[in-house]
């Protein structure tokens, strides 16, 4: 397994060609772009992700300025969730302790006595009744296994701060874009560079790392919206083309 150190910042999958239009209509069409049915990240509320959001809750405190936590609650950062929590896996070990990155590793390793199924991404992959049409066929292209997979809206005029997710070594994240326009960027800071690029919504299925810093600014007042698929092995970034070289930003 590559991890984090071995593979670029940003990517794209040259063997992957989505028909953008057709996944486009088919949210359109089946109402999955109506941004009222998705849910912000938000602890206080039910939602098929709370439990999961618990469970890795350390990421409030580590990656977000105090005045800056409340961003993780708010309806301009939203998801509709494709995927759900394998039920066959449910604890009763899910609680709101602030974590520390090192226990969270213990929490997703299932050789660990703090091994937390509901911290565990690899157990949310199990598909909701709006895993059909051309969303279906997107996802049956990976030979990897699929993960959680999720519509993720940012409103316009919003950002996401600085954090870190996973190394790709456990979780590998792809994105396709579905809303976007020029004044949406995403960054990464990896040795002294900062690493910048727009994606476009261009049917390109998009390696994005999220074992280094990232962040991303929406500098519109319009809405961007990403098919988001997290997937557990790397038979696809065998075909994975480097965009670093276009984005670095300074040195």
């Amino acid at each position: 397994m590559k991890t984090r150190k071995q593979l670029p910042c940003f990517g794209y999958l040259n063997n992957f060609n989505i028909d953008i239009d057709a996944l486009i209509n088919h949210l359109q069409s089946n109402g999955l772009l109506d941004f009222d049915r998705y849910n912000d990240i938000n602890l206080k509320q039910q939602s098929t992700m709370k439990d999961f959001i618990v469970a890795n809750e350390y990421c409030h405190s580590n990656f977000f300025k105090e005045d800056e936590a409340e961003m993780m609650n708010s309806d301009k950062f939203r998801h509709l969730m494709l995927t759900k929590f394998d039920e066959s896996k449910r604890t009763d070990k899910v609680d709101f302790k602030f974590t520390s990155v090192y226990e969270r590793q213990r929490r997703l390793d299932p050789n660990s006595s703090d091994y937390m199924p509901e911290a565990d991404e690899l157990n949310y992959g199990v598909r909701t009744e709006l895993v059909n049409g051309e969303i279906e066929k997107v996802l049956n292209m990976f030979t990897s296994k699929v993960t959680r997979v999720r519509l993720a809206y940012i409103a316009g005029n919003h950002d996401l701060k600085p954090h870190v997710d996973y190394d790709p070594s456990y979780i590998v994240r792809y994105h396709i874009p579905i809303i976007t326009n020029p004044g949406v960027h995403m960054y990464m800071e990896r040795n002294g560079r900062t690493y910048k690029k727009h994606l476009p919504v261009d049917g390109k299925v998009y390696f994005f790392n999220t074992g280094i810093k990232h962040w991303v600014i929406n500098d519109s007042n319009k809405d961007r919206v990403h098919l988001i698929i997290d997937v557990h092995g790397q038979d696809e970034l065998a075909n994975l083309v480097s965009l670093d070289e276009e984005a670095v930003q300074s040195a």
